[in-house]
């Protein structure tokens, strides 16, 4: 039981030390991957309707 504490105490004392975002940081950082993963998601949104396409088309040629 005597190593859990102290496990746990050297826990606590190591998240003490974390300097944590501020909120603005936060906000930020999310509208930055939201921004991201929507452009994404347009880009291989438009790259699979593409290639749906270009199949459909090479379908009907056989």
């Amino acid at each position: 039981m005597g190593a859990i504490k102290q496990f746990l105490a050297e826990v606590n004392e190591q998240l003490r030390q974390i300097t944590w975002p501020t909120q603005e940081e936060i906000i930020r950082l999310t509208s930055v991957v939201l921004f991201v993963t929507i452009i994404a998601s347009i880009l291989f949104g438009g790259i699979d309707l593409l290639l749906t396409k270009l199949m459909a088309i090479v379908a009907l040629w056989q």
